[in-house]
């Protein structure tokens, strides 16, 4: 986890999730990023680049445990019969470390 904090109204808190097939040894790496709306919209003020929503949780406050029941929740949402499919499943909402 690596943070940058303004004030409590703008944060980012950029978060890898290590994720893995029951059973399986290896995991594979996601990223978050939970950014405030104030901060998402300084980045885009002194940016000219354009910002994918994919891979951003944005939240009015940070809370780590409801952070942790999103993410959860999304990946519960991801369950499928073969890991690669997992994997694809997740990367709708996260970005897979190969991405990267």
């Amino acid at each position: 986890m690596s943070e940058e904090w303004v004030d409590l109204e703008e944060f980012y808190v950029c978060l890898d999730a290590f994720i893995g097939e029951v059973g399986s040894k290896g995991s594979e790496v996601f990223r978050f990023y939970i950014v405030s709306p104030k901060w998402l919209l300084r980045a885009l003020e002194s940016s000219d680049e354009i910002e994918l929503g994919r891979g951003y949780l944005i939240a009015s406050a940070y809370n780590i445990s409801k952070v942790e029941y999103r993410i959860k929740t999304l990946l519960g949402n991801c369950q499928r019969t073969c890991w690669d499919d997992v994997i694809h499943a997740i990367s709708r909402y996260a970005i897979w470390e190969s991405e990267q």
